[in-house]
């Protein structure tokens, strides 16, 4: 019980976290790297020691030892078979490549380039999608339990943000694009803590950790693909390009999963 709030409450939090080193990281210009690194590696070592702290979590009937690959093997089966699970890790690994890719590799060189700024504004970017993605979050705090059509949500947020992407393929004035960033983020926040919460509903307690692996794998791995893949297209086409092509990319997977799934239309009750 309660688990989407804890999955909305959780993610909030996170970014929140990241939110703040975003603000100490916009001094660097001033203080210079190597006092934030120490500062953030003595974070992570208070956060492992709070970590230590926590007691065992319930254990879980123990599977049959099957060795790696072929448990992975398994995972993937399991997804696949899910008709609420599959769309949302593919949606997520979409994600990954078409705008996580572009916001790792193409907005600093937009802020850099087109905008003549530095680590200050490249921070405005920065705290303006983090910022609205803990306002979603939180807001996602209070309504988790009142709502069930989550693949509903995870399509027009994810739909939101190749509508941004493509209005920010036209270099608009700076505040207009922060303000574009902002309204992406919201998205962001909503997209991430309802996706993770199907998954955490529908995955059965046997293969739970797999999916999870999954749908972090997703995202954590779609990332650097789609880092390399709009930079390569922003050093031979130019920055529009870098943004208008994963915005289509992202047009095209939603519009087949739409048509080939049922995500429009999932229910998933806690």
């Amino acid at each position: 019980r309660g688990l989407p709030r804890a999955v909305a409450l959780v993610t909030a939090l996170q970014f929140l976290g990241q939110l703040i080193g975003i603000a100490f990281a916009s001094s660097a210009d001033r203080f210079g790297a190597e006092p934030l690194l120490l500062l953030q590696a003595g974070l992570l070592l208070i956060g492992c020691l709070a970590v230590r702290a926590l007691p065992e979590a319930l254990p879980h009937p123990a599977a049959a030892s099957t060795g790696f690959w072929r448990s992975m093997a398994e995972g993937v089966v399991v997804a696949a078979r899910s008709e609420q699970v599959w769309p949302v890790l593919l949606i997520n690994f979409g994600v990954g490549v078409f705008y996580v890719g572009p916001f790792m590799a193409v907005l600093p060189l937009a802020v850099r380039d087109v905008y003549a700024g530095g680590a200050l504004e490249l921070s405005y970017v920065n705290l303006a999608f983090w910022a609205a993605t803990i306002l979603a979050s939180m807001a996602l705090v209070g309504l988790a339990r009142r709502l069930t059509l989550r693949g509903r949500l995870i399509a027009a947020a994810v739909s939101a943000g190749f509508v941004i992407l493509f209005a920010l393929s036209t270099l608009p004035p700076f505040p207009v694009f922060v303000g574009l960033i902002f309204v992406w983020g919201i998205g962001a926040g909503v997209t991430m803590t309802q996706s993770r919460t199907v998954v955490q509903i529908v995955a059965p307690a046997s293969h739970r950790a797999r999916l999870m692996s999954l749908f972090q794998l997703g995202i954590g791995g779609g990332g650097p693909i789609g880092a390399f893949l709009t930079g390569s297209i922003c050093a031979l086409w130019g920055l529009q390009a870098a943004m208008l092509l994963p915005a289509a990319g992202m047009v095209l997977l939603v519009l087949v999963i739409l048509f080939r799934s049922r995500l429009w239309s999932m229910r998933t009750v806690e």
